[in-house]
């Protein structure tokens, strides 16, 4: 069956994702392309209404908003809501009057994608809108190619992905998003804008950490389970923007793209300008239905295709044991890999402070003697499997004392006439500098330090950090497309190095770390399987994290250090149990920052039951369909339950973080479970020690499970469970 069919007059499209629909059709009166459903499945672009019927939506008489429900809006006369596209043309034009020409319809092996063309004749100035949809996959992709035909430059001023108009309601929408800071990344809001405008953005050159490029949005009744909503997500790590726009008429759309803030690009004739993909979504049955639709576009088509299906290992990493500092060195390392192998760790992590300095990449000549390649063998040859292997490195940085600060100062960011002064560099940087990207000498020596650092150590895994924000996005240079292309041109050139890295080490883990979940964006998770949360690695704050992590990104991807001595920032200054620690950790990417050359017989031991609990639960909770029961910015506790795909098995984690006064905990109903199947349930936490030991809980039905709900007390702070559902004839 066709995913995208069209009338007889070819000017009406719809479009079919796995369980929704999207339609456009072309209005006779402008040629302008308009929006028509985003929604319930259809069966023929018949079912849609006439472009004229949508524009004649409830209105002000006297305000003729014929322009709202534009696919494409160009800055033009008589449209006053946001413009995807602002462009100034040599004759000083500043309007864009973009009109459908023709379609062309492309199928690949897994996709089907319409081309609507666009032409403004006059400036001679081509737009491309691409809509890209998958026959496994619930969402849609957007994006424009926008290419200057004509004899003269055109300067783009904003060049957004897309436009979705929503349905018209005489209520507000409520828009939920994410917002946060450094420790305390993906937090969720929710905010009802009445009238105007309300707009998302980073301005960092990163895509985080104060906002991240999500939203949803509903009329206020989404629950869990219940509740239509539109949700997209934004496919770019650098500067964004999302803008929502509630008018006078009381329609209300959602646009965005690149930030227009400090952009600017010079488009040449003959040349093509091509925007990050928009991709939208849509879900009849509330937030959690929004959740596994996310996930499950992101492991069909988003994830790399090395990790899909796969499980993330058990981690060591030196970053919550040795805190950089002169313990990290090789006698401690290699003592640390051993143990590390007694408690059946899968991969080793160097964090920093195996390096000489930032940006030169080469093992400190004290500490490791020059070299990390015989640590990387010894991890490999360990054990009856071996142990892999893997380094941080903060790859866009250098400090002051690095020889290539030294030798190249002209390849950092700067403005031409301002270098960053001592006093313009935050603390939290502690001098640091960012390489400039744009710069085509500095990106292929970013390559090929990275290239030979994983191929002279044979690395497994590679943990790329970014600790500083942009200050002076500029280059010494000029840039071909202006001194405002900067931050897009920086953005492109790292996605360019990593394209070539994939292709040479299609295996290479890779984790995305940038100071605990700055570039936070699925742009940069085609080449990421792992995603630091956050630096915050504190067990309690490690539930609020993970459920906004959750929005954009799926369960395995979650990483950090969450077994820990202690932690790197002490945040709250409490202590927080060792079983709490890991089995909030078992909700993402397990990994261990104890110091295990000073560990005891007891402390591995506990480490070792926890590694195999986690490696016993990790194929359903990492690739499993996620059920928010209990939310904990809801209540004094939390549950979440993750359940095969075949619903043969199911995990579900309780954790109290706020009780008092004896409070009792409801029963609490599961979800997506097999209502004529028996479960065994096996239950962890109920014992003294460190949680590991298994009591076995009497057969439940799935439908008893999902009416009359699981008893799971919890008593007082900090304390937690985990029950493992296995259906009884498997």
């Amino acid at each position: 069956m066709k995913q995208i069919s069209f009338d007889s007059s070819g000017k009406k499209f719809l479009l079919q994702t796995s369980d929704s629909s999207y339609g456009l059709g072309i209005s006779p009166a402008t040629g302008f392309p308009v929006h028509l459903h985003f929604g319930e499945k259809l069966r023929t672009p018949d079912e849609l209404p006439a472009p004229e019927e949508v524009q004649n939506l409830p209105r002000i008489r006297e305000t003729r908003r014929r322009h709202t429900f534009l696919e494409y809006p160009a800055f033009h006369s008589a449209h006053y809501t946001e413009s995807c596209l602002l462009a100034l043309h040599s004759s000083g034009a500043r309007g864009t009057r973009l009109e459908f020409d023709s379609f062309r319809l492309r199928e690949e092996a897994d996709s089907e994608t319409l081309e609507l063309l666009l032409v403004d004749r006059l400036h001679q100035l081509f737009v491309t809108l691409v809509y890209t949809v998958y026959p496994d996959s619930p969402l849609l992709d957007r994006r424009a190619v926008i290419r200057n035909g004509g004899g003269a430059p055109v300067t783009l001023r904003q060049a957004f992905s897309a436009s979705l108009p929503l349905p018209w309601s005489d209520t507000p929408y409520r828009i939920t998003h994410l917002y946060g800071r450094w420790a305390a990344e993906g937090q969720i809001a929710h905010t009802v804008p009445e009238a105007g405008k309300l707009v998302l953005e980073s301005r960092t050159g990163l895509s985080g950490p104060f906002a991240m490029p999500f939203f949803a949005a509903d009329d206020g009744s989404a629950t869990e389970g219940n509740g239509s909503l539109v949700f997209g997500t934004l496919q770019w790590s650098g500067n964004w923007k999302i803008v929502f726009e509630r008018n006078d008429s009381l329609n209300s759309v959602v646009s965005g793209g690149i930030n227009d803030f400090d952009f600017q690009w010079n488009l040449l004739p003959g040349a093509v300008f091509e925007t990050p993909t928009f991709t939208f979504g849509f879900a009849e049955h509330g937030f959690g239905e929004m959740f596994r639709k996310i996930h499950r576009h992101i492991r069909t088509h988003i994830e790399p295709e090395s990790t899909r299906g796969k499980v993330m290992p058990l981690i060591c990493n030196t970053y919550g044991a040795f805190r950089s500092g002169e313990k990290m060195n090789a006698a401690n390392t290699e003592l640390a890999i051993r143990k590390a192998a007694e408690i059946g760790a899968e991969l080793f992590v160097f964090d920093a402070g195996w390096q000489e300095t930032l940006g030169d990449w080469i093992a400190h000549r004290e500490k490791f003697h020059g070299t990390i390649r015989p640590q990387a063998e010894l991890a490999h040859r360990l054990g009856m499997q071996k142990i892999k292997f893997g380094v941080w490195a903060e790859l866009e940085s250098a400090d002051r004392a690095s020889s290539i600060f030294r030798n190249h100062r002209e390849w950092f960011m700067q403005y031409p006439d301002q270098f960053p002064a001592d006093d313009e560099l935050d603390d939290s940087a502690s001098g640091r500098m960012l390489l400039n990207l744009t710069l085509p000498e500095v990106e292929e020596y970013l390559y090929r330090a990275l290239d030979s650092l994983i191929r002279e150590n044979e690395l497994d895994y590679f943990k790329l950090d970014m600790n500083r924000l942009f200050t002076h996005p500029g280059s010494p240079a000029a840039l071909p497309e202006g001194a405002q292309s900067f931050c897009v041109r920086y953005v492109q050139a790292l996605y360019r190095i990593f394209e070539r890295i994939r292709r040479n080490y299609p295996n290479l883990l890779l984790e995305n770390c940038a100071c605990g979940n700055f570039r936070s964006d699925w742009g940069f998770d085609r080449f990421a399987s792992r995603i630091n949360r956050s630096d915050n690695q504190e067990g309690l704050d490690m539930l609020k994290l993970h459920e906004g992590f959750l929005c954009l990104h799926q369960t395995k991807a979650g990483g950090g250090c969450h077994i820990s001595d202690h932690y790197f920032f002490d945040f709250n200054q409490r202590e927080v149990p060792r079983r709490f620690q890991a089995f909030a950790g078992m909700l993402g990417s397990l990994s261990i920052g104890v110091d295990l050359t000073r560990a005891d017989p007891e402390t591995m031991e506990s480490l070792r039951r926890y590694g195999a609990l986690y490696k016993k639960l990790r194929p359903t909770v990492q690739n499993g369909l996620y059920y928010r029961i209990a939310s904990c910015y809801d209540h004094p506790y939390a549950c979440y339950e993750f359940v095969a795909p075949d619903r043969s098995e199911a995990v579900v984690f309780f954790f109290a973080h706020g009780l008092q006064l004896q409070q009792r905990l409801p029963a609490f109903r599961l979800r997506g479970l097999d209502d004529q199947s028996r479960y065994t349930p096996t239950l962890y936490g109920a014992l003294a020690g460190d949680g590991c030991t298994p009591t076995e809980l009497p057969e439940r039905l799935g439908r008893q499970l999902a009416v009359f709900g699981i008893d799971m007390q919890l008593h007082g702070d900090l304390d937690c469970r985990i029950v493992h559902l296995k259906r009884k004839d498997d």
